[in-house]
């Protein structure tokens, strides 16, 4: 279980987005900033964000679509990729925040 999320001005700001649809990409960016990609279930996420499993399958769909996450498949499962467009200027931030926990 993750202790917070890091929502990113990327998402933040991004008009296209709802709350839900940052609280995911947060979630998916938090559980991916050590490897990179990370493996959540759709169960997973419809607990963390308290949203429908239906939601969850549309919300990734539409993430993936404006090529805000990759999904691919290896070994068997599903790895979600975030896909920042950013600068990593944000990076900085981020290791202080995992070095207080």
């Amino acid at each position: 279980m993750i202790k917070f999320i890091i929502v990113i001005d990327e998402y933040l700001f991004d008009e296209r987005l709802n709350s839900s649809e940052k609280l995911i990409m947060g979630v998916i960016y938090s559980l991916s900033y050590k490897n990179g990609y990370c493996y959540p279930t759709n169960d997973y996420l419809s607990k963390v964000i308290r949203i429908s499993d239906r939601s969850v399958r549309r919300i990734l769909s539409k993430l993936k679509s404006m090529g805000l996450i990759e999904i691919k498949n290896i070994n068997g499962m599903r790895n979600i990729v975030p896909i920042i467009r950013t600068s990593n200027s944000y990076q900085t931030d981020i290791d202080v925040l995992l070095e207080m926990t």
